[in-house]
């Protein structure tokens, strides 16, 4: 059967912090077995950090926000990729379509050129894909 944990080690821990060591305090981390290595931990890690020639150690706190912040910016950098991938499948398409217009326009008898109906229709498809994509584009740089 397993034993809790004091219940007295968030207090324990936080009187260490203040530097607030009274007797009562002393006692009990000396012969608490959960408490007595939690608080000379405490009191080793800014030794060590000290030593080292290194900064505080952040807080558990700014260590979780900052693992949230990097899974974030990944979701938002694969939902990028993902925005830029289809732009450019549209843009594909889109040219496809210019290029069909074209030679349906050419097979009907009428004179090879861009300026017909279709192709009008198709050029300001292309245009407005481009315009997306780049869009797109931009939108992914600012996430990286």
């Amino acid at each position: 059967m397993s034993r809790g944990v004091c219940p007295e080690l968030s207090a324990s821990l936080a009187a260490c912090r203040r530097a607030a060591v009274d007797a009562p305090f002393a006692a009990h981390v000396e012969s608490c077995p959960d408490c007595g290595p939690a608080v000379a931990l405490e009191r080793a890690l800014p030794r060590f950090a000290a030593f080292e020639g290194a900064g505080p150690f952040p807080s558990a706190e700014a260590i979780r926000i900052e693992s949230v912040l990097v899974l974030e910016r990944r979701r938002l950098a694969r939902a990028a990729a993902v925005q830029v991938g289809l732009q450019a499948l549209a843009l594909v398409v889109c040219v496809a379509l210019l290029g069909a217009a074209w030679v349906l326009e050419f097979r009907a008898g009428a004179p090879a050129r861009i300026a017909g109906a279709a192709c009008s229709g198709a050029i300001v498809a292309v245009a407005m894909s481009i315009w997306s994509l780049v869009r797109a584009v931009d939108e992914a740089a600012l996430v990286s």
